[in-house]
């Protein structure tokens, strides 16, 4: 008879841990990176699967870049590819150890192999890749982190910058470039480059590597408006690539553009909603036109009006107007006191100067001077019935302003547009607009990287490791977004709505690996043994939306 005493249960995780190996599985990851980062024999846990672990922790429990055993014993060791006895092995010195014969590896070739592989593998479209660059902020001082050759290899340099996109301009960073496919903002590619890098001297060597990668040139390159200089548009038209990206203010063309429209009509074309976009009270939501100028390199450019940004430009210039004006009232009830400190006109001018602002362009002020008489004693002493006074004229500066009209009506006519550049004669406006659109989602995975996986900012001891972490967070970004395409591919296959993911069931009609990876949290399995000797297994039994995820991402239930 079987006494309770001799009973145990073990408990271990899975959680989503199927389903993310079931990936890496696909892409051969352990494989690739058994190749590219070899270790001793004498190295007891090998380099390759301790990056292994890395990238699963990254993905299932993004915390932080510490502590990795004991965020790893309580999972299935056999699902981190690892024996039940490595899991203790696992500690700081090792998992630095590994990044940094990371560091010493390849990379750049154990990427392309990756990437090379998810492509066929998942039949990625790669006719069109959209790239985008941010700030990625370090913790730290890292002296050494100057570009210096360190183990054998150059580094890149940690700056300090003004304009850190995390507001933190007291930290060091490097700049993060990265490029995805418009078929599911699949990350293809990312570069790291020193802190201090202008974003505009990317674009060439990126386009050029990206050739490389998808064998041709013939894909349609879209980026921000860093892309829009001549030596970079020139580089990509003169080798047959194909470009669009937005024109920025400083340009001529732009302003040419915004002046002929206060004399000129232009034809607009309406762009038809698309499928997503709910009919309201306003009709149209997207315009564009033809711009009858080329760029001075020759390049089409092409007009969107925008209904909802001509209603920001609008708000945005009344607001600076109201703001200006109140600041003035402000600066003229100052200047009426009796014991104003602004007694010079320089001082007026720097004071209505920066009252204005941003509405200087629609805002036009004057200063008028007012004698003010004031009587003085010729002599001290106490006044009395022969006390001859002087008289004294003190200067007192008034303020006034009005509003420009016909400038805010000539701006007014130009609300809500913005101009795209493009080498591509084929595409309508519309086509272009719809492209440029999905520029978004780029700047979507930048997010995940500083919200989900929580990438800035990061402490490492050294250097050399900083570039080999951001390696294998581009790895993590990767199968994220593979899982997210695979299910929701498996939707429109079975002609899903959505998935009831968020609270009181509500559904999601574009699932996010992030929530997705949540829902599986709580499966584990637990090992009853009697007197040593296992007995049986128990699986937590799947919920109805544990299974339909499993079952559009491709992942079997036993």
């Amino acid at each position: 008879m079987t006494r309770p005493e001799d009973l145990s249960l073990v408990h271990e995780m899975l959680g989503a841990a199927p389903l993310v190996d079931r990936f890496l599985d696909r892409l051969r990851l352990d494989e690739l990176l058994e190749e590219a980062v070899p270790s001793s024999p004498l190295v007891k846990l090998p380099y390759a699967r301790a990056l292994g672990v890395f990238v699963r922790n990254f993905i299932l429990d993004r915390g932080p870049v510490y502590a990795l055993e004991e965020r790893t014993i309580p999972f299935v060791p056999e699902l981190f590819h690892l024996r039940p006895e490595e899991g203790h092995l696992l500690n700081d010195d090792r998992a630095g150890r590994a990044l940094d014969a990371l560091f010493d590896a390849d990379r750049a070739s154990f990427l392309n192999q990756l990437v090379i592989r998810a492509i066929r593998e998942f039949r990625l479209e790669m006719s069109e890749l959209h790239n985008d660059s941010t700030t990625i902020t370090f913790t730290g001082e890292y002296p050494e982190a100057d570009g210096r050759w360190m183990r054998g290899k150059p580094t890149v340099a940690l700056r300090r910058s003004v304009a850190n996109k995390d507001h933190r301009p007291d930290l060091k960073q490097v700049l993060w470039n990265l490029t995805v496919t418009f078929d599911g903002a699949v990350p293809v590619r990312c570069k790291v480059h020193d802190g201090n890098t202008e974003d505009s001297t990317t674009h060439i060597e990126n386009w050029d590597a990206l050739c490389l990668l998808v064998g041709s040139t013939d894909f349609l390159y879209v980026a921000d408006c860093k892309l829009c200089t001549e030596g970079a548009m020139l580089h990509i038209h003169g080798k047959g690539g194909r470009f669009l990206t937005v024109v920025p203010d400083t340009r001529k063309e732009t302003e040419w553009f915004r002046e002929h429209l206060k004399e000129h009509e232009v034809v607009w074309v309406d762009v038809p909603r698309e499928s997503g976009e709910e009919k309201g009270e306003v009709p149209v939501l997207w315009r564009t036109t033809e711009s009858p100028l080329r760029s001075k390199e020759g390049f089409r450019i092409v007009w969107i009006w925008s209904w909802e940004k001509q209603v920001r430009d609008l708000a945005w210039r009344q607001g600076a107007i109201l703001r200006a004006t109140k600041h003035l009232e402000e600066l003229e009830k100052r200047l009426q006191r009796p014991r104003c400190k602004i007694r010079t006109r320089e001082g007026v001018v720097q004071g209505a100067e920066g009252a204005m602002g941003a509405a200087g362009r629609w805002l036009d002020y004057a200063i008028t001077e007012e004698a003010v008489p004031r009587f003085k004693q010729e002599r001290r002493g106490r006044p009395g019935r022969n006390t001859r006074y002087r008289r004294e004229d003190r200067v007192r500066f008034h303020v006034s302003w009005k509003v420009k009209e016909e400038v805010v009506a000539g701006d007014a006519k130009s609300d809500g547009m913005f101009p795209l550049i493009t080498n591509d004669e084929k595409l309508t406006g519309a086509e272009l607009l719809k492209r440029y659109k999905e520029q978004a989602r780029v700047e979507k995975r930048h997010e995940q990287l500083k919200t989900v996986y929580r990438v800035a900012p990061v402490f490492l001891k050294k250097a050399t490791r900083i570039e080999g972490l951001l390696c294998l967070y581009f790895v993590a970004l990767l199968v994220q977004a593979l899982i997210e395409r695979e299910v929701r591919r498996g939707m429109a296959r079975e002609k899903l709505v959505g998935l009831p993911l968020y609270p009181e069931k509500r559904m999601a009609k574009a699932p996010t690996t992030n929530r997705m990876l949540e829902v599986l949290t709580p499966l584990m399995v637990s090992h009853l043994s009697e007197r040593g000797e296992h007995v049986r297994n128990f699986l937590t039994e799947l919920s109805p939306l544990q299974k339909d995820i499993l079952r559009l991402a491709g992942v079997p239930e036993e």
